[in-house]
């Protein structure tokens, strides 16, 4: 059995990693497709044990700009002179709503996996327009939609998504965006980064570096932390989405050079190495673009945390800090108030008793009810009544 995945962007994301692996396991072969924008192939090879095959469109282009529409009809001929060149799946993952109407070209068994909020995504970059065309966004994916067999989705602030496509599709299932356990770190990769922290007090956030989740926030508390705490390190790892220069400023006029430290996209296993010499986790996602409309299983930032076993600090809007609230695992604030989060941030620092037992309690609810190998066994088991599916229709 051959699953094919098409991803919209220039890498293989923590999730669909999961999901190639789960098929791995259960003896599929497996080819990833991705848009190559920048020459910046290498950084999906570390998948290479769940992807036996990657293809590229390489075609330039932005990210996340509305010049990207004028590329669309190249990549879109060059995407379907590669797939004519493919032997024929027994499965396509389709991973983003411009992607949809590929379900035309497979006869095979096909998954939607929205993962994210694609109709509320592209009518942003509509700027003020965007209020009309959300609407016409998601008629056009309710149309897509049921051209393929099932569809995978994301928790959300009361489950609006999966209401959305259970109007469309019978067969929808939610994958939370839980970490897998076997991403735990070696002790040795933890070792070896203790001289590296020494005895600062580390306070992390990672994940896509932008102002929606939190990155300028988080940079105006460690200016009021580091007045009380100045052995704290706000550390941030992943990729910068935010205007650099900008951010850069920030750090700047706040004297924030000492008291912060960027590090780039690296493996989940080894952002855990890191994130064990941390005191606390910044789950601070803002009251913008998709993120009030984020569930209980949606940020994976939260679950990244516990299992590191630390407490965190997130927001108190809608669904996103239910979690943490039932398990005890860290503080509900605004998010949006740099003072509010430095608070809790020196609260956390100077009770380090609680601060522990918070992140004991995050570590043991990850370990039983939150991690990627319970939703494992969901994706796999809907994978099979999709593949049922498509063996009774063409038989």
């Amino acid at each position: 059995m051959h699953a094919l995945i098409i991803s919209f962007g220039h890498s293989v994301t923590e999730r669909h990693a999961l999901m190639l692996g789960a098929l791995k396991s259960k003896g599929w072969s497996t080819t990833f497709i991705g848009w190559d924008r920048g020459g910046d192939q290498t950084k999906s090879y570390i998948y290479q044990e769940v992807v036996d095959e990657f293809r590229w469109v390489t075609l330039p282009a932005p990210v996340q700009s509305k010049k990207l529409s004028a590329k669309l009809p190249q990549y879109y001929y060059r995407l379907w002179q590669l797939l004519s060149r493919l032997e024929n799946p027994d499965l396509v993952i389709i991973t983003h709503i411009a992607l949809l109407p590929l379900a035309y070209r497979f006869s095979c068994p096909k998954i939607y996996d929205s993962f994210e909020f694609f109709s509320l995504h592209m009518a942003l970059y509509f700027g003020p327009l965007e209020q009309f065309v959300w609407p016409l966004w998601r008629r056009l994916e309710a149309l897509l939609v049921k051209q393929v067999d099932g569809v995978t989705t994301v928790d959300s602030y009361q489950g609006w998504l999966e209401k959305f496509f259970r109007q469309y599709k019978n067969k929808v299932q939610p994958i939370w965006n839980f970490p897998s356990k076997g991403d735990d770190p070696e002790t040795t990769e933890v070792e070896a980064l203790k001289e590296k922290y020494g005895s600062r007090q580390v306070i992390a956030l990672v994940g896509g570096l932008m102002k929606a989740k939190g990155l300028r926030v988080a940079l105006e508390a460690a200016a009021l932390v580091k007045e009380k705490h100045p052995a704290s390190l706000f550390l941030f790892i992943g990729t910068m989405k935010d205007d650099a220069e900008a951010v850069s400023r920030l750090i700047s006029s706040r004297n924030l050079e000492t008291y912060t430290l960027f590090l780039p996209f690296m493996p989940y296993q080894m952002m855990q190495a890191h994130l064990k010499h941390a005191r606390i986790g910044l789950v601070l996602y803002q009251q913008m673009l998709h993120m009030p409309y984020l569930g209980r299983g949606t940020g994976r930032m939260s679950f990244t945390h516990m299992q590191a076993g630390i407490p965190i600090v997130a927001p108190d809007f809608g669904d996103i800090g239910a979690i943490i609230k039932e398990e005890n695992c860290g503080i509900l604030t605004d998010s949006t108030s740099s003072a509010a989060v430095a608070r809790e941030i020196m609260h956390l620092l100077e009770n380090p008793e609680t601060a522990a037992a918070m992140g004991r309690r995050g570590r043991q609810a990850f370990l039983s009810k939150y991690n990627w190998e319970l939703e494992e066994e969901k994706f796999l088991n809907f994978v099979e009544k999709i593949i049922e599916k498509g063996l009774v229709r063409s038989g």
